[in-house]
């Protein structure tokens, strides 16, 4: 698109609350009366439409946004990259333009109460070439909270900001996004009536359907993959499959499921304290499931592997890593007695992560141990 059309494109979407020339913008703040009454708790920003020259602003600027709203401690809020991980099997596309049946989609699988949508631009006050090379741009936001229940629009802001010196321009989108989310929620904060963002005092802060689905790593609408190779494949002609001599508790039976597909898969519940090899007690559970397994069929093998966020040095966090899945395997022969020559383990650190390390929620997820198929039992499951 040329610079002119993608001018008055920018334009269009900040028209009605700018005023020309003015060098640190204006706020438009609008909030239904029922936004007090009925404020939401569990929500969700969405990745903001993005009419700027920086690829990535839609998300960043939705982070930014997430953290200035979870700042007032009035909200449980769903990142924009967490929300893409979420949604990413569901048909939601139509929730950035309100769409009814979306938003009670996302209501009855994630729980989420209201939705931000909104976008980001940047725009000068003229078509003149040199404005582009010797002026930094101004930048304005438009969002909205929409109610998933009834689709009305909560809270509405036009905001705008032009920079007060110059600098890279991706420094300059953020440092402005930064100053203008956190004008909105303080903006917001006045529109309310005294103690509005506390206005229910026996409020408690809520478990959110999608903090649980995170945690779980469950995302609605994944459909099981189909069975793999193992890495190991057993004999071509097998004998009869034999029940397994121990009792398989249903978790267990689960990750049996799992494993027959021959692909990695997250162990859930398994965690240590933070960069440490200190498993938590809400660990033991999931690794006594595995353990029933390995008891089970005493010539499965199977690969324990560690995955860390990105927060250090790359090789200490490979090799701690490493000692974490050792840690595992240490435990399960330990206390179950299974043989280490059943568990193979890897340290990955900070090099495959599921989601962008770029807040705390996904560095949760990144935090994770997987579990691979190496050698199927010979006789079958």
């Amino acid at each position: 698109m040329a610079r002119g059309g993608w001018m008055r494109r920018a334009m269009a979407i900040v028209a009605g609350f700018m005023v020309a020339g003015c060098s640190h913008g204006r706020f438009d703040v609008r909030v239904d009366p029922g936004f007090v009454e009925e404020t939401p708790r569990c929500v969700a920003v969405i990745p903001l439409e993005n009419f700027s020259l920086t690829s990535f602003a839609g998300i960043a600027v939705g982070e930014l946004l997430s953290q200035a709203l979870e700042s007032t401690g009035q909200f449980v809020v769903l990142e924009p990259t967490a929300y893409q991980f979420l949604t990413r099997y569901l048909n939601v596309g139509g929730v950035v333009s309100g769409d009814p049946e979306a938003l009670r989609q996302l209501r009855s699988e994630l729980g989420i109460d209201a939705v931000v949508i909104g976008s980001v631009s940047e725009y000068w006050y003229t078509d003149d070439p040199e404005v582009y090379r010797d002026k930094q741009p101004s930048v304005a936001l438009s969002v909205r909270m929409v109610d998933t229940a009834s689709t009305r629009t909560l809270w509405r802001v036009t905001a705008s900001r032009t920079p007060s010196s110059a600098s890279s321009h991706i420094r300059m989108l953020t440092s402005v996004a930064a100053d203008l989310t956190r004008d909105i929620a303080e903006n917001l904060k006045q529109k309310l009536p005294e103690g509005g963002w506390t206005a229910d005092p026996d409020w408690r802060k809520p478990v959110c359907k999608f903090e649980q689905r995170l945690a779980r790593q469950d995302v609605p609408g994944e459909r099981p993959q189909p069975a793999a190779t193992p890495v190991v494949s057993a004999p071509e002609k097998r004998p009869a499959a034999t029940k397994a001599p121990v009792e398989l508790n249903a978790d267990a039976k689960k990750l049996v499921e799992r494993l027959k597909r021959g692909e990695p898969f997250v162990l859930r519940g398994v965690g240590f304290e933070y960069q440490t090899t200190d498993l938590k007690p809400s660990s033991n559970a999931a690794l006594e499931s595995l353990a029933q397994i390995l008891q089970a069929w005493p010539d499965l093998v199977i690969e324990v592997i560690a995955h860390s966020d990105n927060a250090g040095d790359p090789d200490e966090l490979q090799s701690l890593t490493l000692k974490q899945a050792e840690k595992i395997r240490a435990v399960l022969s330990s206390d179950y007695g299974i043989a280490p020559s059943q568990i193979v383990v890897r340290g990955r650190g900070g090099a495959e992560p599921l989601l962008p390390n770029i807040n705390r929620r996904n560095r949760q997820i990144n935090r994770r141990v997987e579990i691979r198929l190496v050698r199927a039992p010979a006789r079958g499951w």
